[in-house]
């Protein structure tokens, strides 16, 4: 099936509850109250409250929310350069507890998945997934039954740096070590929670060469 993607929103910015200076620490470049990375600007709204509203180029006539997500419209600032490599966004992870309904939602927005997926946590515990790019970041919603809540909701952010390890080095105490990610030939580590960034945040190798066949694939 050919997917139209010039109807598809694409992400511009994100409201964020969390205290810009821990994300200094972290190594990203604050101006002001946010910070712009591969086309997608985080606002820091308030000292706590995790992702608030997500934010694109243009949305469907009367969308004010994705399943109770709050959406809006509005432009990306310049992108800057962080200090942890980090250029790109590759994903956004919005919790449900209801997969079908969100994922009608997001059909009805035009961002409909291009991918599904089911698979098992260490714990044993069965996360249902569905994947669309919207801009240059992927939109992954989660389903699992401790996810609580009667909508869906933003959970966490993984960020793209262009070298790992140097990040990993740099951040000493504030990221754990890197562990093999769910794409084949990725890695993944992960802001401790006491880095206090207000949402769990992972940083990742960059990703495989692409190929026309999976440029919507996360």
């Amino acid at each position: 099936m050919t997917i139209d993607t010039a109807k598809r929103p694409s992400l511009t910015g994100i409201k964020l509850g969390a205290d810009p200076q821990a994300w200094a620490a972290a190594g990203f470049t604050i101006s002001g109250r946010a910070l712009a990375v591969g086309g997608v600007t985080i606002e820091f709204t308030t000292p706590i409250g995790g992702i608030e509203c997500l934010v694109f180029d243009h949305l469907p006539e009367g969308v004010t929310d994705i399943d109770g997500l709050p959406a809006e419209v509005g432009p990306a600032l310049a992108d800057a350069d962080h200090e942890n490599g980090v250029y790109s966004i590759d994903q956004v992870v919005i919790a449900t507890p209801e997969f079908d309904r969100t994922a009608q939602v997001m059909r009805d927005m035009a961002l409909g998945f291009t991918r599904e997926a089911v698979r098992e946590t260490e714990d044993g515990t069965e996360v249902r997934q569905g994947f669309v790019r919207s801009g240059d970041a992927v939109l992954e919603v989660v389903h699992a039954e401790n996810v609580t809540g009667e909508h869906a909701h933003g959970w966490g952010l993984g960020f793209i740096t262009a070298d790992l390890d140097k990040a990993i080095h740099d951040l000493e105490g504030l990221i754990g070590p890197p562990r093999e990610a769910i794409q084949p030939g990725r890695r993944i580590a992960t802001i401790r929670r006491d880095a206090n960034l207000g949402i769990p945040v992972v940083l990742m190798d960059p990703e495989q060469a692409e190929t026309d066949e999976g440029a919507d694939k996360p």
